[in-house]
């Protein structure tokens, strides 16, 4: 979308014009005339609309208050700043670091870690739609990040330990699991105490290849005779979460979990 000028009659009108593709041509369609020019320039309404406009665009509001260079880049600090405070005070990078120990990556994982885990608190998505937000993020260390980047490292998260799948649970424990057990020694004490949260995920599914574990157990709505996956998060009192598992659920209109979970006993045990 963009301005131009149209004559007619000796006279230049002011338009808003937008290309569109049909087929292998690029047509334009004009979305409005804003009026004659030399009009709009004695009247000085072209600057008034352009600082209107400019109040939908930081980086030309920038320019127009001078304060920026055409050619600099825009960034924006503000949740790097915060959530990374609070990602070295909780020590999940510095558990990370120490797991990677002997691991030959050629890039930061954590620091891909760290950039998804802060665009799901942002603007929840997927790997691909997270190399895209954090181009207009300041994230110490994620300046070389490549989109492969954040697929291996969710890769080694989730890289089972070559252990016996838990009773009551659908998944094996994971590199994932290993930092929340660290995360949460690192900060408990002899007073610690633990709040459990259940969920229920029988209205998630899974969509393309894989979920031979997991996967398997989750429908848009269970049939009849299958069980349905659910799950508990742990939390501190400070609401802190230190762990969270998919374990076996039921769907059968029950609403609470009956008899013992192996798989939560074991967690907050250890």
């Amino acid at each position: 979308m963009f301005l131009r000028v149209k004559k007619s009659s000796g006279r230049g009108y002011l338009q808003i014009v937008e290309s569109q593709r049909a087929g292998a041509k690029v047509r334009q369609r004009v979305i409005g005339t804003i009026g004659r020019i030399d009009e709009l320039q004695e009247k000085g309404q072209i600057d008034q609309l352009l600082r209107s406009l400019a109040k939908y665009s930081e980086r030309v509001l920038l320019l127009l208050t001078g304060a920026s260079d055409p050619g600099a880049e825009i960034k924006k600090v503000g949740p790097g700043l915060v959530f990374g405070r609070l990602w070295q005070r909780v020590g999940i990078g510095d558990q990370i670091r120490e797991l990677l120990k002997g691991w030959r990556y050629r890039f930061e994982v954590e620091r891909a870690i760290y950039v998804t885990v802060l665009h799901r608190l942002m603007n929840p998505g997927s790997d691909r739609p997270a190399d895209r937000w954090r181009q207009a993020y300041r994230i110490d260390g994620a300046e070389h990040l490549q989109l492969q980047h954040f697929y291996r490292a969710m890769a080694w998260l989730g890289k089972p330990l070559g252990e016996t799948i838990p009773v009551g649970d659908f998944s094996p424990r994971c590199v994932k699991d290993i930092i929340e057990e660290k995360i949460f020694a690192r900060r408990r004490n002899l007073f610690t105490e633990l709040d459990l949260v259940f969920f229920d995920t029988t209205s998630l599914y899974f969509e393309g290849d894989g979920g031979q574990t997991l996967g398997q157990w989750v429908f848009e709505r269970p049939p009849a005779g299958l069980e349905a996956a659910g799950g508990w998060c742990g939390y501190r009192p400070r609401g802190l979460p230190v762990r969270l598992r998919v374990v076996a659920g039921k769907h059968g209109g029950c609403e609470e979990p009956e008899g013992r979970c192996p798989p939560v006993e074991e967690a907050v045990r250890d």
